[in-house]
């Protein structure tokens, strides 16, 4: 275990001394980092650990990217350094370890869905959400989320250019009703989405 600890420890400490050199955090302010990350580090790897203890290493990176990018523009560094994706790096690094040791809880999931959303992290969603629901397809919200997301990735404002969007989205959803017939939900998106699709070509027709 210690083994494995410290070679995670040792793959952070370009991406430190790199904030370090550009005074995004002092000498001190990285000692402590080390030593709370491995703290933390030991705690998700021992035979006790628990989602809290995922969470908390979580949170963690979360409030250290805060402090870091707001530090960052304080300083004036507009020119890209080769930190400044170490922090979100490794904030889904523990995720990833976290929905692979407890994937049968969705809520789980549902947190790393929640932090890539809020990161704009499009591309992770995108691998995201079918290995949610391939673990999950009676998750009806999750159908929703992910046919919703995949609106949002489409330009549906120009229907001709980018019809095989709605085409991807019906599939999506009749997916979803085949696996869950008798959901009202998965229904009502459904047909809501039909609808777009319908009013889409309209105006296709008519332009």
């Amino acid at each position: 275990m210690s083994d494995n600890v410290n070679e995670i420890m040792e793959r952070m400490v370009p991406d430190l001394r790199d904030m370090e050199e550009n005074g995004i955090f002092s000498h001190g302010e990285i000692t402590s980092i080390i030593h709370k990350r491995r703290g933390m580090e030991y705690a998700m790897s021992s035979y006790s650990k628990t989602i809290q203890d995922y969470l908390t290493a979580i949170q963690y990176e979360i409030n250290l990217e805060t402090l870091r990018k707001m530090r960052k523009n304080r300083l004036g560094l507009s020119k890209y350094l080769k930190s400044d994706s170490s922090v979100v790096n490794r904030t889904h690094f523990i995720f990833e370890r976290m929905i692979r040791r407890y994937k049968s809880d969705l809520n789980v999931w549902l947190k790393y869905v929640e932090f890539c959303e809020s990161i704009g992290a499009n591309g992770k969603l995108g691998t995201l959400f079918p290995r949610i629901l391939q673990l999950h397809p009676r998750a009806e919200g999750v159908w929703v989320k992910a046919a919703n997301w995949e609106m949002s990735q489409g330009n549906f404002s120009n229907a001709r250019s980018d019809f095989s969007a709605f085409r991807s989205l019906i599939a999506l959803m009749q997916r979803a009703i085949r696996i869950n017939k008798h959901s009202q939900l998965l229904w009502k998106e459904y047909f809501r989405f039909e609808l777009g699709l319908s009013l889409a070509v309209l105006i296709a027709v008519s332009s």
